[in-house]
Parts: C-alpha cells; structure tokens; sequence
C-alpha cells in the first residue's frame, strides 16, 4: 500500500476455524486475493483494490485482512499517503499539530472525509483480539488524518491559516463534535498499542492533540476546540 503500510503491515491472515477444516486451499485462496489487492494498490489502482476486497469480504466477511486492506484502499483514494501523515506526526506536536498538517492531507473535499469515514469505520470493525499492532497504529493515523481534514474543511479561503472569523462562521457545535470524536477515536486505537520504533512519537502527538484541547477554557466542545485553533 502507498502509505507503506501494506508493506510494514506482513499480511497477515485470520481464518475461523469450524469443526477443524481450515484448508490449504482456503488459505492459498485468501493469500492470492490479498496479493491481488495489493499489487493493485501498488499500482494505484484503488478502485480495482476496493472491488477485489468488497467482493472477498461477502463471502468471508470475517477476514481481517481484507478489512484493513480495504480500509487502506479508501484512505489512499481519498488521498491520504499515511506514512507522509506519520512522519509529519513524528515532526510536529502540541498545539501546532492539527494546522501544521494541513498541507500533508489532501483537500477537504465531502468525498474524502466520507472515503476516510469509511476507512476508519472498517477498522473500527475489527475486534481489538484479532487486531496486530500495526492495524492500531494505522487506525489512529486514519482517525488524525480524518480530524485533520476535517478542521481544514473550516479554512474556506484555503490559505492553510484558520482566522477568527472562520472559525466564528463555520466551527459550529456539530462539526466540533465530530472533529473532537475523531482524536478520541485516535487515541482510543492507540489504547492497546505498543509504540514500535518510528511511531513512538506520531502516538504520543495524537494524545497531546486531544490533551491541548481539553486544556482550553471553554464550556463547549466549539469554544474550547475554537480557543485552540486560534491559539496555533
């Protein structure tokens, strides 16, 4: 996957077991519609990976690694190139976070937070047992890329600065509330997670995100979240 993280992410395979028959053609069969899937995202082709993997999941619908496959191939055809977003994560922190990656998510466009509203919601689906660590971290990079562009959908004039009056025009309760539950679905990915070497510091950014804006003053998740952005 281009966020490489089909590449970090071994493919790895859950197959329920009924009554001792998992068979080897089973397992060849899922192995070769993964691979399938992942040539087609290497190649870019991420209209052909969600079809592969849609048309798999209806007939294995507990396979998780069609799951975050899948949830890759919507973040990379709404744009969002994961190991760009992490390394950006890695170099940025406190309250300078959310902003200062506005120019690493693509544009804020209703298709692609609902294609990252997606990704995030399948790997959401899969049970926290038969997560990897790789999947927690992924899905805390989907949910920050997911309230990155959500708040950059605020900036209306697009010159990557959110100023007070865009922030008073179009922060409305609503939208905060669904940038707020986007962190806490950040961080609630990372609850399990054990920071492997390069993403010590991308996790620990997502919880000092969520920290900063719950530091502001404010009885409101707008007011508080509106104190923080103007305060970037």
């Amino acid at each position: 996957m281009r966020i490489r993280l089909s590449s970090m992410v071994v493919l790895h395979f859950v197959f329920a077991v009924s009554c001792g028959t998992n068979t080897f053609e089973q397992i060849e069969s899922s192995k070769d519609t993964a691979e399938e899937a992942s040539r087609a995202l290497d190649d870019q082709n991420y209209s052909k990976a969600i079809s592969i993997l849609e048309t798999a999941l209806q007939d294995e619908p507990n396979n998780y690694q069609y799951t975050s496959l899948l949830a890759s191939a919507k973040a990379q055809q709404a744009g969002v190139d994961t190991m760009d977003f992490a390394l950006s994560m890695a170099s940025s922190g406190g309250i300078a976070s959310i902003v200062g990656l506005f120019d690493v998510v693509p544009d804020a466009s209703n298709e692609n937070i609902v294609l990252m509203q997606e990704a995030v919601a399948l790997m959401d689906s899969i049970p926290l047992a038969e997560q990897i660590a790789a999947d927690q971290f992924k899905a805390s990079m989907f949910y920050t890329s997911l309230m990155t562009m959500q708040t950059k959908a605020l900036d209306t004039d697009g010159d990557g600065v959110l100023s007070s009056d865009e922030l008073a025009a179009n922060l409305s309760e609503s939208n905060a509330s669904d940038i707020i539950n986007s962190i806490v679905g950040a961080e609630n990915a990372l609850a399990s997670y054990t920071a492997e070497d390069g993403t010590a510091t991308a996790a620990s950014n997502v919880s000092q995100i969520k920290s900063d804006i719950d530091n502001q003053e404010g009885s409101s998740d707008a007011e508080r979240l509106r104190n923080y952005l103007e305060a970037a």
